[in-house]
């Protein structure tokens, strides 16, 4: 999970995003990656209401079950 979380953050780094992320795992995120000024890392977030807000331009996904259709 280390090196896919290494390469989660490098490819998003130049872009704003809100990532939510179990606990656990963010001490795997690298700091380096992580720009308190745009990224947010968060242990949950409120999906629904994340995705309605029009600022959002892309939504990634494990696709688990309640994803996919909050995400439509």
């Amino acid at each position: 999970p280390l090196k896919q979380l290494v390469e989660i953050t490098d490819a998003f780094k130049p872009y704003a995003f809100l990532w939510s992320l179990k606990e656990a795992s963010h001490g795997f995120v690298p700091s380096a990656g992580i720009d308190s000024q745009k990224h947010l890392l968060l242990d949950w977030a409120l999906q629904r209401l994340i995705l309605s807000h029009s600022a959002v331009r892309l939504f990634a996904s494990h696709t688990g079950w309640n994803s996919l259709p909050e995400s439509r």
